[in-house]
């Protein structure tokens, strides 16, 4: 389920991988995805990432998307309150 996280540098939105296709389709919209062989690809700046089981799609307050390990994630980032 998408929700809300705050980063250091302000709040942003992330989804975990696996979840429902369509919701990730949904979050990342037309440009943000791609597939190949039947693997989701993430657009981001520094060129298309996989995503991993546990990785966190984030999308940046710019608009960009950025893949994060599971960990390094949850140093960085807090549930946002609603």
């Amino acid at each position: 389920m998408q929700k809300f996280y705050r980063k250091r540098t302000g709040p942003v939105e992330a989804i975990q991988w696996p979840s429902e296709i369509e919701e990730i389709m949904t979050f990342l919209g037309v440009a943000g995805a791609d597939s190949i062989h039947g693997m989701l690809l993430v657009q981001t700046i520094a060129g298309p990432v996989n995503p991993k089981d546990g990785d966190w799609i984030v999308k940046e307050a710019d608009g960009s998307f950025n893949v994060w390990r599971p960990k390094v994630f949850a140093r960085v980032h807090e549930l946002a309150e609603d």
